[in-house]
C-alpha cells in the first residue's frame, strides 16, 4: 500500500509466486488511518512495512507510522530494515 498519488509510487518488482498474493495499491489519505483501513476492509493477514529511522525529537515522542500501526492493528506485521 502506497500512500499518495498512483503516478508516484515507486517502481517495486512483486515476487512471482503462485502461493502468495501479493498486490501494489496506491490510496491519498492520512497515513494511519489509510493503512489501518485497509487492513480491515481486505482482510489483510500480514502486513510487511520498510522500518526507517524517526526524525527530529518529535518523531522519536510520536513514534513512526510503523508504530502506530502496530498498536491500531490487531492483524501481524513485520518490519523490514530500509536499504
Amino acid at each position: 500500500l502506497y500512500i499518495g498519488r498512483e503516478e508516484d509510487a515507486p517502481e517495486i518488482a512483486l515476487p512471482n509466486n503462485p502461493e502468495l498474493n501479493w498486490r501494489l495499491v496506491a490510496c491519498e489519505g492520512k497515513p494511519l488511518s489509510t493503512i489501518t483501513d485497509y487492513i480491515k476492509e481486505h482482510d489483510i493477514e500480514l502486513t510487511a512495512m520498510v522500518n526507517r529511522p524517526n526524525r527530529g525529537l518529535f518523531g522519536r515522542l510520536r513514534g513512526n507510522i510503523n508504530d502506530q500501526v502496530l498498536r491500531h492493528s490487531s492483524k501481524p506485521m513485520i518490519l523490514l530494515p530500509a536499504i
